[in-house]
Formats: C-alpha cells, sequence, structure tokens
C-alpha cells in the first residue's frame, strides 16, 4: 500500500541540523504524531533538510534570503559567497517531484529554506540589515507552488489549539477521502489509484 507523506522539517524533533547543530523539539507536535497513531501504516513522517541536501554540512555558516535592487530574491551564504540560488530551486524540484500523495507539511518557521512565514530578507548592499521579516523560504515558496491545496504550518502555529485544529482537520479529511477512494464499496468501477509509485524514504 503506498503510504501518505506529511513533510516535516528535519530538525523538528528528528535531527540536530540546525546551522547551529542545535534540534528543535516542539511539544505541539504530539499532536501529529497522535494522528499517525490513529492511522498506522497509512501516513509516513518525510523529514527533509534542504541545506544539508546541498551539502552544507552541520554546523554550518548561515545562510541569508537577499533582495537585489530589482526584486530578485537570492539564497546566499555571506560567510563564503556562496550562492546557493540554482542549487536549491534544482533540489526543491526533484524532492517535491519525487512525493507521492501529500497531506501536509509542518516547516520550520523563519528558515531561509523552510520557512512559511517570517523570514528576513536582506539587502544585498548590506547584509547586516534586513528589508522584511515577512518573506518566505525557498523551500516553502516552491512548496506553496507545487502543492497549492495542501495544507501548510510551522512549529510555532501548531502551539495554538485552533491553528493545530484546523491543520489537523485538513490532514484527516483529506486521509478519509484518500482511504475511501483506495478502498470504494462494492460495485465501484472507478479507476484504481497508481500503485506503481513507491514513498520516498528520508532517514532521519
Amino acid at each position: 500500500m503506498t503510504k501518505l507523506h506529511i513533510v516535516i522539517s528535519r530538525c523538528l524533533g528528528f535531527a540536530n541540523c540546525r546551522y547551529d547543530g542545535e534540534l528543535v523539539e516542539p511539544v505541539a507536535l504530539e499532536s501529529v504524531q497522535e494522528l499517525a497513531r490513529e492511522f498506522a501504516g497509512e501516513i509516513e513522517f518525510v523529514p527533509i533538510c534542504p541545506e544539508l541536501e546541498l551539502g552544507l554540512g552541520c554546523p554550518r555558516p548561515r545562510i541569508c534570503v537577499v533582495r537585489s535592487t530589482d526584486g530578485a530574491l537570492r539564497l546566499v551564504q555571506p560567510a563564503t559567497g556562496r550562492d546557493l540560488t540554482v542549487g536549491m530551486k534544482q533540489f526543491c524540484a526533484a524532492f517535491l517531484g519525487s512525493l507521492g500523495k501529500v497531506l501536509g507539511f509542518i516547516l520550520k518557521r523563519g528558515s531561509p529554506s523552510c520557512g512559511p512565514r517570517d523570514v528576513k530578507q536582506f539587502y544585498a548592499s548590506d547584509l547586516e540589515q534586513h528589508v522584511d521579516r515577512d518573506g518566505v523560504g525557498f523551500f516553502a515558496q516552491a512548496v506553496g507552488e507545487r502543492f497549492s491545496g495542501v495544507p501548510v504550518t510551522d512549529e510555532v502555529e501548531l502551539m495554538d489549539c485552533g491553528a493545530r485544529g484546523r491543520f489537523l482537520q485538513r490532514v484527516r479529511r483529506s486521509l478519509i477521502h484518500d482511504s475511501s477512494c483506495r478502498n470504494p464499496k462494492p460495485g465501484y468501477n472507478g479507476s484504481s489509484p497508481d500503485r506503481n509509485k513507491q514513498s520516498l524514504k528520508v532517514k532521519p
């Protein structure tokens, strides 16, 4: 049976892979883990760290989103002078394209790669001064473009009961709908799902 994915930033309880080598352990993830236990065998968490996938190592110098004078955004590592924009976009396209059915994304807030919100954008001429902190990380941006109807949350939002409930409700609704489609009532003549796709395995 093809498993259904919840993609999650690896630093959120899976591995010490933040730029400073620390592990984030949000208590709110317990509610998502409860959902996984309820639908054991159907949900698979897919931990991912785009920065590690680019070979940046851990710990590593910070990376940041830089806004050029023409408004274009780049992903750079100031300490090394590396421009990671193209590499990150290529990784995002390949990774997201390899996923099967995705129920939701739980991403690290403020991260220049994963952050769905509160990501600082810096002036290209002055990396000590940020333009604003209402930006989105490169991976999160790609997620929004490829999975526009899939719920996305972060570890801070999950700590709010109302926001957590809405996220889990959407995940649950999608899971139940998918399960009913894959296990139709007798007499159903619809086409069967593609069972040749395999779940992406990312070791924690």
